[in-house]
């Protein structure tokens, strides 16, 4: 996938998804390590900040990651 803003990928996970972060466009926030699943982990850990991967299939569905600087999460 691109490089996308945080404005384009929130657009679209608003317009798109059907999990359960929908309403703050995809945000999820930061989180220790271990938190969440094996597949989901190992995709944000492969990307630098402001690259985007997917689809990452999970027990839970298939996904489309953007990874942010934790020091500077926007606002959803």
């Amino acid at each position: 996938c691109p490089r996308p803003s945080w404005a384009r990928f929130a657009a679209a996970a608003r317009t798109h998804s059907d999990g359960p972060t929908r309403s703050r466009g995809g945000l999820l926030g930061a989180w220790p390590p271990g938190r969440m699943v094996k597949p989901f982990e190992a995709a944000i850990a492969s990307l630098r900040h402001g690259e985007c991967r997917g689809p990452v299939e999970t027990r839970f569905g298939f996904h489309i990651v953007l990874r942010l600087d934790p020091r500077r999460l926007p606002t959803p």
